[in-house]
């Protein structure tokens, strides 16, 4: 009994000979991202086991991530960074900088838009709330 898409069905022209390796098909930025995981994992002495737990995936996983061989998808990104301390753009070639030619958002000019940035998820949600809070409040109720 010959399978569907085995070397031995005559429908389908498979080279034995040619040996396919995936990993010669990784996307280079995959590869570059897992290597600054693996590297940041190292320094900071976290075992894959540990970080592999507090993200919500098996040591497989971790490992086929830090081999590029699976995509990290940006929220998983974001939660590693998070686990790591550090920002979710050293995982990016260049630093995650990028050039724009329009003019800077008042984000990036704005001392306090530049803290917030700094400041764990948790805590940036509390600011959030408080801010609105104030906005809804209204001005007169500041005095």
């Amino acid at each position: 009994m010959s399978l569907a898409g085995s070397p031995s069905d005559p429908a389908v022209d498979v080279d034995p000979a040619v040996d396919v390796d995936p990993v010669d098909e990784r996307d280079p930025t995959d590869v570059h991202v897992g290597a600054v995981l693996s590297r940041l994992r190292s320094q900071r002495g976290v075992q894959a086991k540990t970080l592999a737990a507090q993200i919500g995936v098996t040591s497989r996983q971790l490992f086929k991530y830090e081999l590029g061989m699976n995509r990290i998808s940006a929220s998983r990104l974001w939660v590693i960074a998070h686990h790591l301390r550090v920002p979710v753009q050293i995982f990016f070639p260049g630093g995650g900088r990028i050039e724009v030619a329009s003019a800077p958002s008042p984000a990036v000019e704005d001392p306090g838009f530049a803290l917030a940035a700094r400041l764990n998820p948790q805590d940036q949600r509390l600011v959030l709330a408080l801010i609105r809070r104030l906005i809804r409040l209204g001005p007169s109720s500041l005095d």
